[in-house]
């Protein structure tokens, strides 16, 4: 009988047997056991980790060998996360275990590398599985997430989270069909450029609100929705087809016509389309 294979993220795990004292590469922690499979290894990366934390892996499959086989959406998933990490060969004077495949490096000297800036360890061999994802805390993260209601495996191609690649995609579309809605970056307005005067309404999905363009006094109505609401309803698609709605209607004389978009800042995590004001 065939052993399951949990796919996450590009990543095969498959429940291993461990022959050797073996760490958990998210977690950090010892997988203890004697007897039957005590973690799951993926087959292509060979990264190890425990049975609970397979599903919290929220970095990417990059294992070379199996490039053309992985599709490139999986990597622009990761959150924005891509930092590689700088190994340089390390002599150890105490017994050391890889953080990849959480096993010992083995040897007297230069017996692995190490990163210059987040200390990561790991074997010669496991240095182009390792995923770009230098100083990143992936346990705050997956808690971060789970906060957020969203589960860090299904982050996934298959996921209903659309990608970047789709977004851009998306805006293009909406740019195309919207007449010329897509301005030069130089001419691009933020929240600088308005002037926020009071709330028309509000509910669960967020605010609108009368703004005034501070440069020609135009009145508009603005509508403020949360990044992390969006994400945790899977709303990602709704959003976007809203948007490509609104911009449908730009020659049409007698409905709301979307003016812009643009977002704000990871600390105030807050997507503004501005549309025009019916009196």
């Amino acid at each position: 009988m065939r052993r399951r294979v949990h796919q996450i993220n590009g990543h095969k795990f498959m429940a291993t047997y461990l022959r050797q004292p073996t760490y958990c590469s998210h977690c950090r922690e010892f997988i203890w056991g004697v007897f039957g499979k005590q973690g799951y290894q993926c087959q292509v990366c060979t990264c190890v980790v425990h049975k609970r934390c397979h599903h919290l892996i929220v970095t990417a499959c990059t294992c070379q060998n199996n490039i053309n086989k992985v599709d490139s959406k999986i990597a622009e998933q990761r959150f924005g996360i891509n930092i590689p990490h700088k190994f340089s060969i390390h002599n150890y004077k105490v017994p050391t275990f890889c953080d990849h495949c959480g096993s010992l490096l083995w040897g007297i000297m230069r017996q692995g590398l190490q990163c210059k800036i987040c200390k990561m360890n790991v074997h010669i061999r496991c240095q182009a599985n390792v995923a770009p994802n230098c100083g990143v805390n992936a346990v705050e993260l997956a808690k971060t997430l789970a906060g957020m209601g969203l589960q860090p495996g299904n982050i996934s191609p298959t996921s209903k989270l659309v990608s970047r690649s789709t977004l851009r995609r998306q805006g293009k579309e909406s740019s195309k069909e919207g007449n010329g809605i897509g301005v030069n970056s130089s001419n691009r307005l933020g929240i600088d450029n308005f002037e926020f005067i009071r709330v028309l309404g509000k509910g669960s999905f967020g605010k609108v609100m009368l703004a005034r363009i501070k440069e020609t006094g135009d009145l508009y109505a603005v509508k403020v929705l949360k990044k992390d609401v969006i994400l945790q309803d899977d709303d990602v698609e709704c959003t976007m087809t809203e948007k490509r709605i609104l911009s449908l209607a730009r020659n049409h004389p007698f409905l709301t016509q979307l003016f812009c978009c643009f977002q704000t800042p990871v600390s105030m995590n807050r997507i503004h389309c501005t549309n025009s004001l019916c009196s």
